[in-house]
Parts: structure tokens; sequence; C-alpha cells
């Protein structure tokens, strides 16, 4: 138990990086045309970043799973965020309906704990 309120500091912090990273993102990709995929580097630098600081403190299987709550919430709340305020993602619009949020999810879910295995490597 003591793990894991270790992570739940970094844990919120990781998801307020998230949503600003998003909201931010997704208003300045539209304003200035540039592809919203463009910040995805931005996003595993978070997830990397929260391997790196929970592992630290805490064990390795903390760390994942601290990257899969931050993973679900991107991909949930995140990525219906990036939609209403019509994020530049490349798509058209018919595009962007045909992508739901369980593709987003399941992507996510494989990427949040790798790139936070790799924040982990450098501890």
């Amino acid at each position: 138990m003591e793990h894991f309120a270790i992570a739940i500091p970094y844990t919120l912090y990781a998801i307020v990086a998230i949503t600003i990273l998003c909201t931010v993102g997704s208003i300045t990709s539209r304003i200035f045309h540039f592809n919203f995929a463009y910040l995805s580097i931005l996003s595993y630098l978070v997830y990397i970043l929260l391997g790196y600081f929970i592992s630290s403190k805490s064990t390795l299987s903390t760390a994942l799973l601290a990257s899969l709550v931050v993973g679900f919430y991107d991909a949930t709340v995140c990525w219906n965020l990036c939609i209403k305020l019509k994020a530049n993602m490349g798509l058209e619009a018919e595009q962007i309906k045909n992508l739901n949020t369980s593709k987003t999810l399941t992507i996510m879910l494989f990427m949040a704990p790798f790139f936070a295995f790799i924040g982990y490597l450098f501890k």
C-alpha cells in the first residue's frame, strides 16, 4: 500500500500535464495548422518521466500501474477533449468519427507502460 501512496502525486502530476498538453496542443494545432500528432513526443516524455520518478522511489510494477491509469485517462478523457476542441489531426471529420475510444484505449494501454518502462531504465 505504501508503494501506491508514493505514486499518487506523480500520477496526478502526469494527468495534469497530459490535460494541459491536450488542451493547448488541440487549440494551437488548429490555429497554426500543424498536425496534433507531432506533439506525441511530449506525451511520451510525460510517461517516461512518470516511470522514472515512481520507480526511483517505488517499484517498477507501481510505475507501470500508474502509467496505465494515466494512459486510460489520456485515451478517454483527453481523446474526447481533443475531438471537442477540434484538434488538427490531419484527418477529415468523418475519419475522426470512425476512430473510436476503444482503439485509442487499446493503443495507449500498450504505449503508456512501454514508455514508463523506458523511464525505469534511466533510474
